[in-house]
């Protein structure tokens, strides 16, 4: 009997051992299955974050849909996008000027939002049309360029601001002067350094546009970047002087009003009386 006891004893000692190893082996495995790339705990917290993402960019969509829906249109302006990613995400991620905003930008979410980074990418792939940087009335914008049909390229060089008013001389043309006005037109800042290759004097400088549909009268009169046939002598419609009975005052003498001059003399030219507008045998005229 005593013999007996013995093998049991040393049987349950055995069986204790691989019990104690089995044991280790489950909570080995059990372990590995909570943490890890693929574990449990991981899979819940990446499902949390993943939740809560998506919960953050559908309220920025919704208010995005909100602000197209009172009259943005199908895109959304660059000022009003930036004011709602300002609502949730950090003022360091979100671009200071709102036509800096890409949907390249990598945002990140305050705190209260998990603070998360999110491509802008995720949340909007629309047209972020640029926010207008209108012009100071008070500043005078000589020598910059002016864009008078929006394609980016500058269509002459502004000489006169009449925002501003001025006065001086041309050379030894006499001088100038030309008073403020006021019901002008509002134009904006297309490009703040325009460098297109057709500049007067090869000088930079700020590239401004009407804003379209806005009333007034223009605000800025323009000379031609290059000189046009420099070669050629012209004259103000010569087979018009002693002709024409209100030439004098047909032909305005305010400053900077060269182009109704143009339109009114062609309104008023006869042809039966003045002969071509280019036949004059000397130089032609203008």
């Amino acid at each position: 009997m005593k013999e007996i006891k013995k093998q049991t004893k040393g049987i349950t000692l055995i069986a204790l051992v691989i019990t104690i190893i089995v044991l280790l082996i489950l909570a080995g495995v059990s372990i590995a299955m909570l943490t890890g790339d693929n574990g449990i705990l991981t899979q819940a917290q990446n499902a949390k974050e993943e939740t809560e993402k998506a919960s953050l960019i559908e309220q920025v969509q919704t208010d995005i849909l909100g602000e197209q829906a009172n009259g943005e249109g199908s895109g959304i302006g660059a000022g009003t996008l930036q004011t709602i990613l300002k609502e949730y995400f950090t003022e360091e991620s979100v671009p200071e000027k709102a036509n800096d905003i890409t949907t390249e930008t990598v945002l990140t979410a305050t705190e209260e939002y998990g603070g998360y980074e999110i491509p802008l990418s995720d949340i909007y792939n629309g047209t972020i049309t640029p926010e207008l940087e209108l012009i100071e009335t008070a500043e005078s914008y000589t020598a910059n360029y002016l864009d008078i049909n929006y394609d980016g390229e500058a269509d002459g060089i502004i000489y006169a601001d009449l925002a501003v008013g001025g006065s001086g001389e041309w050379g030894t043309n006499g001088k100038y002067s030309y008073e403020t006005k006021t019901g002008l037109k509002e134009y904006y800042i297309e490009e703040e350094n325009y460098d297109g290759e057709a500049k007067f004097g090869s000088v930079p400088g700020k590239l401004i546009a009407p804003v379209e549909g806005t009333s007034g009268e223009p605000r800025f009169y323009i000379m031609a970047l290059e000189d046009i046939n420099s070669e050629t002598r012209y004259c103000w419609y010569d087979t018009a002087t002693g002709q024409m009975s209100d030439y004098a005052s047909t032909t305005f003498q305010d400053f900077g009003t060269g182009a109704k001059n143009t339109e009114t003399m062609i309104a008023k030219w006869d042809g039966t009386v003045y002969g071509a507008q280019n036949d004059n045998g000397t130089y032609d005229d203008i």
